[in-house]
Formats: structure tokens, C-alpha cells, sequence
């Protein structure tokens, strides 16, 4: 686990507040560290789940439920750390299994031969979006509110429901 906060790779002492990171007792690295421990920790079940069922069905499922948490942060404006917490950590635990599962249901459907160029198209893809996001995103977020940000989850959740949803119904 080194890359705890957003963009920056760091060690996992900076998040722990061991040294050289955020103050412990500060409550701001369970914040900052929280979506990335729980996707970590997310990846097994939701992995194995998509193993065993259909992986349209539960990229649906962590869809729903991203979109649920990012809602949640949207509606609610939690106020107290622990609903912070709990909607980062649920939030973070489905967006960072849902690119595992849409690469492994990419390669399902690539052919012989074709795996390489397919992981190559998909992290091109992601990369540009890793690139694009982040300056859109914090464009928006300074002419408006950061609330943005969960504006704009919820919005890339909803797209992805109907591609995955529809074909998941024979």
C-alpha cells in the first residue's frame, strides 16, 4: 500500500502519522488514507464475487452502491467524522474494485492474441482519464464547490448502470 493520498506516493508510515506525515490524532489521515485502505481491503470479496457471478451484475452492485455512498456525501453533508469516514470508505471501496472488474470482463471477451492490445486500449483510456479528470475536476471545483466532485461520481455512476445493466439481462 503506497499510494495513500490522492496522486502522491508516499510511504505507509506517512499515512499511519508515523513520521514525516499528517499529525496523529488529527482524524485528516483516516480521511485522506480511508478510500484507499477499504478499496484495498475491498478488492478480495468484490474479486471473488465477479468470479462467481456474472461480472456485469456486480459491476452493477458496486455501481449502485459508489453512487449510494457518493449520494450520501451529496444530500446528507455529513457534519461528524465517523459519517465522513464511513461514506469515504464505502465510496472508495467500490471505485477501486470496479476498474479490476471491468478489465477482467474486458479480457473475458478479448480473444486470442488480442490481450495486449485490450489491457494497452484500457490503461491508455484511464490514463488519459487519470490526466483529464483531476484538471476538470479542479477547475469545477474552484468556480463552484467541492460538492462537485460527488456531483460528478454519481453522474460517471449513473452512465455506467444502463451499459452494464442491459447487458445483463438476457
Amino acid at each position: 500500500l503506497r499510494a495513500c493520498s490522492c496522486g502522491e506516493s508516499v510511504g505507509w508510515r506517512e499515512c499511519s502519522g508515523d513520521h514525516g506525515g499528517v499529525r496523529r490524532g488529527s482524524g485528516r489521515r483516516d480521511q485522506v488514507c480511508i478510500g484507499d485502505r477499504a478499496g484495498a481491503a475491498a478488492q478480495i470479496p468484490v474479486g471473488r464475487a465477479s468470479d462467481r457471478f456474472d461480472r456485469r451484475k456486480v459491476l452493477v452492485f458496486t455501481a449502485l452502491v459508489a453512487m449510494a455512498a457518493s449520494s450520501a456525501f451529496l444530500f446528507t453533508r455529513p457534519e461528524t467524522a465517523n459519517s465522513n469516514l464511513l461514506f469515504g470508505a464505502v465510496l472508495g471501496a467500490m471505485i477501486y474494485a470496479m476498474y479490476p472488474i471491468i478489465v477482467a470482463h474486458a479480457n473475458d471477451h478479448a480473444g486470442p492474441g488480442e490481450y495486449s492490445s485490450t489491457r494497452g486500449g484500457l490503461l491508455m483510456v484511464f490514463g488519459l482519464g487519470s490526466i483529464v479528470g483531476p484538471l476538470i475536476g479542479g477547475i469545477a471545483i474552484s468556480v463552484s464547490a467541492p460538492l462537485v466532485l460527488f456531483w460528478a461520481m454519481r453522474v460517471a455512476h449513473v452512465r455506467i448502470l444502463p451499459f452494464s445493466f442491459c447487458r445483463c439481462v438476457p
